[in-house]
């Protein structure tokens, strides 16, 4: 539980005294031992009062994925890896990216690579399912050579050596979120208890292809989960950025959800890697997302010569106001496309009128869909846990849809008036052209 007393002095410093008896209860459940997620707490709220974000701006669920999802997902939780967190849809809009952005569109014979697709590899599956005649490749560096599944569908991730290099629940609802990480610590021994004991139900001779499955009392293993998912357009392999064991004539790179975990150097050999392995022309879309690409932001990069140019920077508009947590989720002040957002998401804050309007158009459509609506009190409320996950999800994707044909364009407008090169893209999000953005990759033959 956390100390009153440090929250009310969040509340003071970030939110001038103003959050609502229901945000502060959600924020007693930050574990106060845990250092690294009280800073990365105290880092999105401090992003959120730079952007002028009230505590009436703030849904409830934002403040209980802070307090209760945050610490269970960050490195510190899993031995300092990056969580390979993955579900069906989350990159739709992004596909929708790739197959109409000005720059590059994927057609007939094209070559992608996943790279951080994590496991199950949904991601890396949908884009193979939506593409049939582009050729894919999932990559990350956190399969597992086994996953163990309970019966509710909640998996987790176990190495070679038993280890388990993460754990998911199969769908956002909070309640399973709640049961499987309330006690963490007792959930990992419950999982590797399962697999010791699930293994004996193996072949003892594993099979050079295919995979091998044994289920009882609800629970399942699979050795070799990966083999489950490819296809005639779809590999995997068990690397990550920076190794040059891959194709060096590819037509897209996504690299979503991977670089916030890591410094701008680290960013720049990326570009210098992916440079080295995408054809001239080729695209690196690097960014942030969430489920069904809400509260997105990302960048796009072009192959020009030996040069990767910066041709877009994009985000979704429900970013100016944000239903989720993600769109402050940083580890740090130096993070590209989290910064760039900010600044023209203040740029767009600042304008009164404008802001007048789209809350008001927001609540509205906030309240047609279900998701949550202001109480009386006047605060936004907690998602509906009556909703079915999948519909509560396609009601919040359908609000930020509708949000963008009632907002962007006029939201483009502003910026274009303070002097930014900007456009609402293929797929409704705000984009901006960033000058001045090109890295030279003059070592690419090393």
């Amino acid at each position: 539980m956390a100390d009153i007393a440090f929250i009310e002095s969040m509340n003071d410093t970030y939110f001038h005294g103003e959050l609502s008896e229901s945000q502060i209860n959600f924020l007693k459940d930050l574990d106060m031992d845990n250092a690294e997620a009280v800073g990365f707490v105290e880092g999105a709220m401090a992003r959120m009062k730079r952007i002028l974000i009230s505590a009436r701006d703030c849904t409830e669920f934002i403040f209980w994925e802070m307090a209760s999802i945050w610490p269970k997902i960050l490195p510190g939780a899993w031995s300092g890896i990056v969580p390979p967190i993955t579900f069906s849809n989350r990159h739709v809009l992004l596909e929708n990216y790739m197959e109409k952005n000005r720059w590059k569109p994927l057609n007939t014979g094209s070559q992608v690579l996943d790279i951080g697709c994590g496991f199950p590899p949904l991601t890396a599956v949908d884009l193979s399912k939506r593409f049939s005649e582009v050729n894919v490749i999932g990559a990350d560096v956190s399969f597992g050579k086994y996953t163990v599944t309970d019966s509710d569908g909640n998996y987790a991730c176990i190495s070679n050596e038993g280890d388990i290099k993460y754990l998911q629940p199969v769908s956002g609802r909070v309640d399973q979120w709640n049961r499987l990480f309330e006690n963490l610590e007792a959930t990992r021994l419950e999982f590797l208890r399962q697999f010791i004991e699930l293994k004996d139900g193996l072949p003892e001779q594993e099979k050079q292809s295919g995979y091998e499955e044994f289920q009882r009392d609800g629970w399942s293993i699979v050795r070799n989960p990966l083999r489950k998912y490819g296809s005639g357009n779809l590999s995997f392999v068990e690397k990550g950025i920076g190794d040059d064991g891959f194709p060096n004539n590819l037509d897209l790179i996504r690299c979503m959800n991977v670089l916030l975990y890591f410094d701008p150097a680290f960013r720049e050999h990326t570009l210098e890697w992916a440079c080295r392995h995408l054809k001239a022309g080729g695209l690196f879309v690097c960014g942030m997302n969430w489920s069904e690409s809400i509260n997105c932001r990302f960048s796009v990069y072009r192959k020009e010569g030996d040069t990767m140019i910066l041709k877009e920077f994009s985000f979704s508009v429900e970013n100016i106001r944000p239903l989720e947590g993600v769109s402050y989720f940083s580890f740090r002040d130096d993070d590209f496309e989290q910064e760039q957002m900010l600044e023209h998401i203040l740029l767009i804050r600042q304008h009164g009128s404008f802001m007048e309007k789209f809350n008001s158009g927001f609540d509205e459509l906030l309240k047609q869909n279900a998701v949550c609506t202001r109480n009386e009190t006047g605060y936004l409320g907690f998602i509906n846990a009556t909703i079915a996950p999948h519909q509560l999800l396609a009601n919040m994707s359908n609000t930020c849809f509708q949000l963008s044909g009632l907002f962007a364009e006029e939201a483009v407008a502003l910026l274009r008036g303070l002097g930014r090169e900007a456009w609402v893209n293929e797929i409704g999000f705000i984009s901006v052209l960033i000058p001045d953005q090109g890295l030279r990759t003059s070592a690419l033959n090393r």
